[in-house]
């Protein structure tokens, strides 16, 4: 929101750094919603001015970048106990460490090629943020394009000591929420279908296909005659065929 820019200033990032021991540990929420991209890669430019480690999960339409002050060479989960994330499919430590797209080495590359300016608190872009996006098209979408950018699942794997394929996995999950947002159904539903491929455990993809599918459904029986105007009947029939093989194998 408007009056929250100063907590994303180099200053502010500096004041948590002084504060933290050296093992401490540091997280933040930064939205991909109603914040444009220049304004996001500010933000993560500016927390990586300050903190030489950087990874970023991403979590919907939320990211959180985590950081530590001493060393952050892997991703490290002491705690067993998962408690409420349970309820969503978060069950276990690997599944946590999935939600990381961005290592530390994937962060600097992000930060080094894409454009975007250290905060401050005489000059912040994101100061004027809700006036940006206003003029813009949809944020999520784009800011969500970029993370995925730059996410490579060796290199995750790498930082977290996880499976390749379950960051693939997320990877297409996520590639599959972009299709979604720009209306591409039947293209989300099969990178969904190979992300369930990789990893069957993926609660994500499991969560965005059964979101995604009924709206799918309804749309291809909708506009069954544009459809097939516009993409021939063979198309439709194989909307259709795909429609009941996901009804039958249920």
């Amino acid at each position: 929101s408007s009056d929250s820019w100063m907590l994303f200033t180099r200053e502010f990032y500096s004041l948590v750094h002084s504060k933290l021991r050296e093992d401490g540990v540091f997280i933040q929420w930064i939205p991909i919603h109603n914040l444009e991209v220049y304004d996001f890669t500010s933000i993560l430019k500016t927390v990586r001015s300050v903190f030489s480690n950087v990874s970023l999960m991403v979590t919907g339409t939320y990211t959180l970048v985590l950081t530590k002050k001493g060393k952050f060479e892997k991703l490290e989960i002491f705690s067993k106990d998962f408690g409420d994330l349970k309820t969503i499919g978060i069950a276990d430590e690997d599944t946590f460490k999935s939600l990381v797209l961005l290592s530390p080495e994937l962060f600097n590359i992000l930060v080094e090629r894409e454009k975007g300016e250290i905060l401050s608190d005489l000059k912040s872009s994101v100061e004027f943020a809700e006036f940006h996006r206003r003029v813009a098209e949809d944020t999520k979408v784009k800011n969500l394009k970029l993370i995925l950018k730059y996410s490579t699942p060796l290199e995750l794997s790498k930082f977290t000591d996880t499976d390749p394929k379950k960051h693939y996995s997320m990877i297409l999950a996520n590639t599959g929420l972009v299709d979604y947002w720009d209306n591409l159904h039947y293209e989300a539903l099969k990178k969904l279908d190979k992300s369930l491929e990789l990893d069957p455990k993926n609660f994500y993809s499991r969560f965005l296909f059964h979101t995604i599918f009924p709206n799918f459904v309804e749309l291809v029986y909708k506009y069954e005659t544009q459809i097939k105007e516009r993409y021939g009947e063979k198309v439709y029939q194989e909307l259709v065929e795909y429609i009941r093989s996901k009804i039958e194998s249920k």
